[in-house]
């Protein structure tokens, strides 16, 4: 929470085109146990049917910041209208806040014009609505004001399972009126993260001293608490812990591995030196008055003088880790999978993951901290969230949403040359029906015809790389066959020699078109996402045990050359074009082979082929 609050004041500029887009509706389960840094996924598409919300029970953080009547943290929300009111402009000093003017959400509308600054303060560091007393307005807004906006469909309950349901999701939650089943077309993880405990039989957790009525019952007279750390949150901790130190006699003591840093605005550049390391807002008042040298309720120590033996409570304020996700189907270590830098989609997972916020911080230089590593160098910090990029994010997925529902969805194409082989295309967009036409085609056509082989022409996105976006990876109509293994069962069955074609980007459920072929090709320019989709019992057999390995626990995209190092593929061409004539020729060659003959090859090169088909058809997926 400390990082949102330092960095909120660059959440209003980039969010404009985002809330716009918020106006009307979605169909999005954005799986959000709120905690510090994350509010919910801003954003939405209009052409998505109704919005839903959801909330769960949590520890309650952040309704202790927002004095809620109940218990719960948000899950869900996709709000908000275009506002027409222009804010103040005396609110818009510092340069990040520039170019705001109108097209300001409700929300952050009425934040901005509650704004003030801090008596005798020029520091826009200092400036009011940076303390985490605007978090508190925020979180308020995207909360209460979500629930009380009409259209909205409304769950309260606990996310426990998330399962991939063709091109949906169904989202398992526990719920006052027992457990209920929710299909939604997409979900984005917006975890967040939660402060540190220290493991030790007397920590206090800082979530604790959020909440004085807590906090109050918690400790008893004239005990003494060490608080480990510096930081926003210490400052927050502190802050509670002094309306009790003199009516409950305690003894508090602040420990730190350094004295306090206040980030300090460059008048001169625009920028803040220690700006990843330093106190803003609240924090760097409250710390200029008690963290440096004490006060009459509070002492200040070096982490060495630290003994845990001597204290009655310890609260850790060093950090935080990343909040627990529910269960996902089809994914083993979901907060582990790298997030593709163009969509948010998490890669080499199932179709329709998203995340954004603390689990997946941003690396400087993409949204944040461009030309700044000067001024400070962003020492302890590789990847940061505050409310700027997690708008800035959101913005990105509503991009890409967007472009993927304009999408029309299209027909698998099949076509039989005179050397009797099959050339089947399939795209992302392809509808499970055509491909089940195509199915029934091959078969037909296999016993009229006297088809000898398949070209399968797997044709990925041409754009970055975004298995839930268009293209094979994607949160595509063809995905429900193919992840199913309904189609790969029935193409296997055909008892012909399969070539495939990789064009673009491989993905999640297409890898499942890739290995159940028996020959494979690709274009130089395509990109295979790791890790590998499938049952993890068959990776041996099919690529050998080194290589599999190398499959499961790679992250990321690997390009077509490395595949032919790996042996996943056999053969590498330098284009597209190139690639589906190796392919044609290949499968040529094949069919000019005695057909009994290369039929009994097939079988007896292909039974881990046929056994990866068949536990994938039957339901063995597990990675």
């Amino acid at each position: 929470m400390c990082k949102a609050s330092s960095h909120f004041t660059q959440s209003v500029r980039a969010r404009a085109n985002v809330q716009e887009r918020l106006h009307a509706s979605c169909n999005i389960i954005s799986t959000s146990f709120s905690r510090h840094a994350d509010v919910a996924s801003p954003f939405a598409n209009r052409q998505w049917g109704k919005p839903e919300v959801y909330k769960i029970p949590g520890s309650g953080i952040l309704d202790r910041h927002t004095q809620s009547s109940d218990s719960t943290s948000l899950l869900v929300f996709a709000v908000a209208v275009a506002c027409e009111n222009e804010a103040s402009e005396s609110n818009f000093r510092h340069p990040l806040l520039q170019h705001v003017g109108s097209s300001v959400a409700p929300a952050l509308q009425k934040l901005i014009a509650d704004a003030e600054s801090l008596p005798g303060s020029t520091d826009p560091s200092q400036l009011g609505w940076t303390t985490l007393g605007a978090c508190k307005r925020m979180f308020d807004a995207a909360t209460s004001g979500a629930l009380q906006a009409g259209g909205l469909s409304r769950l309260i309950g606990k996310v426990v399972r998330l399962t991939p349901n063709g091109a949906h999701w169904v989202a398992t939650v526990d719920s006052h009126q027992g457990q209920k089943c929710v299909k939604v077309r997409c979900v984005v993880l917006a975890t967040g993260a939660e402060p540190k405990v220290a493991p030790l039989p007397n920590a206090l957790s800082a979530e604790k001293t959020f909440d004085e009525d807590s906090l109050r019952h918690q400790l008893r007279p004239n005990q003494r608490l060490a608080v480990l750390g510096n930081s926003h949150t210490a400052a927050v901790a502190l802050a509670k812990l002094r309306e009790l130190a003199v009516p409950m006699l305690l003894s508090i003591t602040c420990f730190a591995r350094r004295p306090l840093r206040c980030a300090e605005w460059l008048e001169h550049s625009q920028v803040y030196r220690y700006n990843s390391t330093g106190l803003k807002g609240f924090g760097a008042v409250f710390g200029r008055e008690c963290m440096i040298h004490g006060t009459s309720w509070l002492q200040v120590k070096d982490v060495k003088d630290f003994s845990p033996e001597h204290w009655d409570w310890i609260i850790d304020c060093t950090g935080y880790v990343k909040s627990q996700l529910p269960a996902i189907d089809g994914v083993i270590k979901a907060q582990d999978l790298p997030r593709d830098e163009a969509s948010g989609a998490l890669l080499g997972a199932p179709p329709g993951l998203f995340a954004l916020g603390v689990p997946w911080g941003e690396a400087p230089g993409r949204l944040w901290g461009r030309g700044l590593e000067a001024e400070d160098g962003f020492r302890g910090e590789d990847t940061f969230v505050g409310f700027s990029m997690f708008f800035a994010r959101a913005n990105l997925l509503a991009d890409e949403k967007s472009q993927q529902l304009r999408e029309k969805p299209a027909e698998c194409k099949i076509v039989i040359d005179d050397s009797a082989v099959a050339h089947v295309e399939i795209s992302g967009i392809c509808t499970p029906k055509s491909l089940e036409r195509v199915l029934n085609a091959l078969h037909d056509a296999r016993c009229k015809d006297g088809v000898k082989a398949v070209v399968l022409i797997l044709q990925g996105s041409k754009g970055p790389v975004t298995p839930a976006g268009p293209g094979l990876g994607g949160a595509s109509p063809q995905t429900q066959a193919v992840a199913s293994g309904t189609f790969l069962l029935g193409l296997r069955t055909l008892g012909l020699p399969c070539v495939a074609a990789c064009c673009g980007k491989v993905a999640g459920p297409a890898w499942g078109l890739v290995l159940a072929a028996d020959y494979r090709i690709a274009s130089a320019t395509s990109n295979f996402i790791l890790p590998i989709w499938g049952p993890p019992e068959c990776f041996g057999d099919l690529v050998g045990h080194t290589v599999a390995m190398q499959l499961c626990y790679n992250q990321g995209p690997v390009n077509a050359l490395s595949m032919l190092e790996y042996g996943v593929i056999h053969q590498c061409q330098r284009g597209d074009e190139d690639t589906k004539k190796a392919a044609a020729e290949v499968a040529r060659r094949i069919a000019a082979t005695p057909a009994l003959a290369c039929h009994q090859a097939t079988a007896m090169l292909s039974p881990a082929i046929e056994k990866y088909a068949s536990i994938v058809a039957r339901g063995g997926l597990r990675a």
